[in-house]
């Protein structure tokens, strides 16, 4: 429960676990009357330049993010978490999530785990036949012109 949403931001939103783990009541916004995760540089560590975006919250999680983002102070960290001593939010996140998704998962895959959520939002997608242009700036990734 401590960390459902971070785990709902990954799984509707395609965030990495550093950014979800990151965020900030301040990068759940509206842009252009859509609601949004502004992931950026200024809450924490991204891994590539690509990595800034909005991404459109999804309408299952979007009252559940509202509402968590109006509990605290703008700047603050959204889930009330600390940044280790390499700066990042996730490391301890990661740790809880998977010893709870071992727990709960008998005989559960070795690839089953927290970054999982991130792999079913990209199937989702793929399923739902958005382009993989889409999906890939939805993520994050790196997105190849054609010059």
């Amino acid at each position: 429960p401590q960390f459902l949403g971070i785990a709902l931001a990954m799984l509707y939103g395609g965030l990495r676990l550093e950014e979800a783990a990151a965020l900030r009541p301040k990068d759940i916004r509206e842009e252009a009357g859509v609601l949004v995760f502004d992931v950026n540089t200024e809450a924490g560590h991204l891994k590539t330049e690509n990595a800034t975006r909005l991404v459109p919250i999804h309408s299952a999680i979007r009252e559940h993010m509202r509402a968590v983002a109006k509990r605290g102070e703008p700047e603050a960290n959204l889930w009330g978490l600390e940044r280790d001593p390499r700066g990042r939010y996730s490391h301890e996140v990661s740790k809880a999530m998977n010893r709870r998704l071992a727990k709960a998962i008998r005989k559960k895959p070795e690839a089953l785990v927290l970054y999982s959520l991130r792999h079913t939002f990209a199937t989702r997608l793929k399923s739902a036949d958005v382009q993989e242009f889409t999906i890939s700036e939805l993520m994050g990734h790196a997105v190849e012109s054609l010059a």
